[in-house]
Order: C-alpha cells, then sequence, then structure tokens
C-alpha cells in the first residue's frame, strides 16, 4: 500500500463525494488514495481487504502511516466526519490542521 497515510476505497463514489475541505486535509497529511479494483490500483488477491470492509460494512478505510487503522466509514458523511476528526485531533497535539470545520461530516 505504501508508507504514510492512505485513504483505501471499496467504492470510489465516497471519495468524489468529498469537499474541498476534506481533500485538504488529505493533501495536507501528503495521504494517497488506493481503491479495490481488479487490474486498478489496488489488487486484493487474497480478498483480506474486500473481507474487512465487507466485516465491517465499510467503504472507506483510513490507515495512518504506522499502519494502524485511523477509522472507517460506510457513507460520504461518515468519511467527512472521520477527516474532520482527524483534522481535530492533529490540531490538538500541533500538527498539519485547521481545514474541515467542525461539524462538516452531517
Amino acid at each position: 500500500m505504501g508508507r504514510g497515510w492512505v485513504l483505501l476505497l471499496a467504492d470510489a463514489d465516497i471519495f468524489r463525494a468529498l469537499r474541498d475541505e476534506e481533500l485538504a486535509v488529505l493533501e495536507q497529511l501528503h495521504a494517497r488514495g488506493r481503491a479495490l479494483r481488479p487490474r486498478r490500483d489496488l489488487q486484493d488477491l487474497r480478498r483480506r481487504y474486500r473481507d474487512y470492509f465487507e466485516k465491517y460494512e465499510i467503504k472507506a478505510l483510513l490507515y495512518r502511516p504506522d499502519f494502524y487503522v485511523f477509522g472507517g466509514a460506510r457513507t460520504a458523511a461518515e468519511l467527512r466526519e472521520l477527516l474532520a476528526d482527524l483534522d481535530r485531533q492533529l490540531a490538538a497535539f500541533g500538527g498539519p490542521a485547521g481545514s474541515v470545520p467542525a461539524g462538516t461530516g452531517a
């Protein structure tokens, strides 16, 4: 998957629904988006990612640089809120933040 922040997507439509504010958070972190599609961005040959997505009924998964999961989302609204939460947490610790106003996930 690579190093750094990674947004793994089972449904590319959820990414297309993000607004400039949420995209700015990903850009500040130099996050990479990867889609689970055959012969495309990321091939899931053993279905490990697909199984995880199905088990937790999510369409997006945000990995931290240390390969731990920051969070998952079922909808575009949940993904927006996840990114707003990340933005707030980074701001609290002096990291790159401040792009997403509070309460933008709904």
